[in-house]
């Protein structure tokens, strides 16, 4: 997978199996979930197509979601994500790169 996102970045759907792929390994830390999302979000072929994005984001957010058993106890948790899908909004809405 890390060889397919690196010859086809642009490929949201790509990105969206890594990550989907990574986080069903259950060992594998969400910090590093975290970079990989960072990284994704961060190329500029990726960034620039808000269809490609919605892909990732879509995955990235259901994985965030997943971590949540009790959404009245985990208030920390529950504002992540929230946050998550307001950045989302911001940058699928947008479709410009920051760079």
């Amino acid at each position: 997978m890390n060889r397919a996102t690196r010859n086809c970045p642009w490929s949201g759907e790509l990105w969206a199996s890594y990550i989907r792929y990574l986080a069903q390994l259950g060992n594998y830390p969400f910090e590093d979930l975290l970079a990989l999302k960072e990284k994704a979000v961060s190329i500029p072929w990726l960034f620039g197509q808000s269809t490609e994005l919605a892909k990732f984001y879509f995955s990235w957010i259901s994985i965030c979601k997943l971590r949540i058993l009790d959404w009245d106890e985990q208030i920390e948790d529950v504002g992540f994500v929230e946050a998550e899908v307001d950045d989302c909004l911001d940058k699928v809405g947008t479709g410009n790169s920051p760079l």
